[in-house]
């Protein structure tokens, strides 16, 4: 961010990360995808919660900007992890990237699958035999969305 402020920055990071969960409703909606459900509990339901980091710059000259970053993507993830990394695996072999982040818990991520989960995926061998290098990796990386 500093970068783009022509020096105006003191220092050249923000000070510290503030977060807020987003509560949208206090229970799980009774949303479905195919026949399964999306949020079975509120506990999938509170781990999918959107949130908001919260960033202070301080200015030169004594000012401070305030950068707000609204993050949606913890909504899809629930999605991604369910309905596209599971399936993909067993078709194309195991993406590394969205295994682990799918069986992540932290503060923004929710444990979509557990620690054997996620082990049972990582160590799949497609039906297929597995897709060529190049074939895999272009479609890992169109299914990969980025981090979220």
């Amino acid at each position: 961010m500093c970068q783009h402020l022509a020096k105006r920055c003191v220092g050249d990071k923000p000070e510290g990360r503030i977060t807020d969960h987003l509560i949208l409703a206090a229970h799980a909606p009774m949303g479905n995808f195919i026949g399964t459900t999306i949020w079975p509990t509120d506990k999938e339901w509170i781990g999918s919660r959107p949130f908001v980091d919260h960033y202070l710059f301080h200015l030169t000259g004594g000012g401070r900007l305030f950068v707000d970053e609204i993050n949606w993507w913890p909504l899809v993830f629930a999605f991604k992890c369910q309905f596209i990394v599971k399936d993909d695996t067993t078709l194309v072999g195991p993406a590394k990237d969205n295994i682990t982040n799918c069986a992540a818990n932290d503060d923004t991520h929710f444990p979509w699958f557990s620690p054997d989960v996620a082990a049972s995926l990582l160590a799949t061998r497609p039906i297929s035999g597995g897709a060529p290098p190049i074939n895999a990796s272009l479609k890992n990386g169109h299914l990969g969305l980025g981090h979220f």
